[in-house]
């Protein structure tokens, strides 16, 4: 516990994001990112971008993602590409309805321009589930799909993707949708972290979403 508290007071010293990196070399284990702004977001990618690290994991929504790519390849020619068995791939399987969003939304690719920044996405659209995109250099056969990428040295990089649907919840037992992003990314960090398998972390995680929407005390003060 004390050198968690370390790694807190020392990103309030150094200031993040404009000092993410030090920070990031400082923590010396596994970040995981919540994008809760926009603009601050940015701000780290531009600071990581001039330091060659790479964070663990990160947690966008399709448009925080999309963000994020745009940023990087801003005067850049993309270095990474699908190959086109992979590519015929991504279309058979996200021809499914409710994996639709992942083509229509560029998630692939925007990962891909993103990976120099990030190894794992776990990319959020609310009641269309959530998407776990993990880069490598290594083949990886944890996910449900396998794909290839070529870089423009002719190296090969293996994504490994996971989907998980979300929990069925009425629309008129939400009383709010803030904080449910944290609670996802907080949830599934702390499973893993404890060594809980992938898909036992999402679940207890989604199993926190729910009780955080239906929640009057997720943010705000508590009703007298």
């Amino acid at each position: 516990m004390e050198s968690i508290q370390a790694i807190v007071e020392q990103g309030k010293r150094l200031g993040i994001p404009g000092q993410f990196p030090s920070w990031l070399s400082f923590a010396e284990r596994a970040v995981f990112c919540e994008p809760t702004s926009g603009p601050k977001l940015l701000r780290a990618v531009s600071a990581l971008q001039s330091s060659g690290l790479q964070i663990d994991h990160i947690t966008p929504n399709a448009l925080e993602l999309g963000a994020i790519a745009e940023a990087i390849q801003t005067g850049t020619e993309p270095d990474l590409c699908f190959s086109g068995e992979s590519l015929r791939e991504i279309e058979a399987w996200t021809a499914d309805h409710q994996r639709r969003w992942i083509r229509d939304e560029g998630v692939f690719r925007n990962a891909l321009s993103a990976s120099v920044l990030c190894k794992t996405f776990w990319v959020k659209n609310g009641s269309k589930g959530l998407l776990r995109v993990s880069i490598g250099t290594e083949a990886a056969q944890d996910g449900e799909l396998q794909l290839v990428a070529l870089a423009n040295d002719g190296r090969r990089v293996f994504v490994d993707v996971q989907f998980h649907a979300p929990l069925a919840i009425p629309p008129e037992d939400i009383v709010s949708t803030t904080g449910a992003g944290d609670t996802l990314a907080g949830s599934i960090a702390a499973g893993l972290a404890t060594g809980l398998a992938e898909g036992s972390a999402v679940k207890r995680a989604l199993l926190a979403v729910d009780r955080t929407l239906r929640s009057r005390r997720a943010v705000g003060k508590t009703p007298a």
